[in-house]
C-alpha cells in the first residue's frame, strides 16, 4: 500500500497525473475539432435555410423545395448528434479536472 509522505503526495500519483494531463489534452483536442465541425455545420444551416427562403419566393419545383427542406434536416440531426458529443467531452474534460484536483489536494 502506498504511504503518504511529508507533502501529502502518493508516491503513485505523479505517473496518474501525466496520465490524466495526457487524457486531458487529447479531450481538448476532440473538443476543438467537435467546436470546429459545429461552426461547419452552422454555416450549412444558414446557407441551407437561404436556399429554402429563396425557393420559397420563386416558382421553383416543389422537388427541389422538398430536397433543401430534407437536407436541412439531416444537418440538423448532425448538429445536435455534435452538441451531445461536445456536452460528453466538455463533462469529461471536468470529470479529469477534477480528478487532478483531487489528487493534488
Amino acid at each position: 500500500m502506498d504511504s503518504f509522505n511529508d507533502s501529502g503526495y502518493f508516491p503513485g500519483n505523479e505517473d496518474l497525473c501525466v496520465d490524466l494531463e495526457g487524457r486531458l489534452v487529447e479531450l481538448e483536442e476532440k473538443a476543438s475539432k467537435v467546436k470546429h465541425a459545429l461552426q461547419l455545420v452552422k454555416g450549412m444551416i444558414t446557407t441551407i435555410e437561404r436556399e429554402v427562403e429563396q425557393d420559397e419566393g420563386r416558382s421553383s419545383s416543389k422537388e427541389k423545395w422538398i430536397a433543401s427542406v430534407e437536407r436541412l434536416a439531416k444537418v440538423y440531426f448532425k448538429r445536435n448528434q455534435l452538441q451531445t458529443a461536445r456536452d460528453q467531452v466538455l463533462e469529461e474534460i471536468q470529470e479529469v479536472y477534477t480528478e487532478l484536483d483531487n489528487i493534488t489536494e
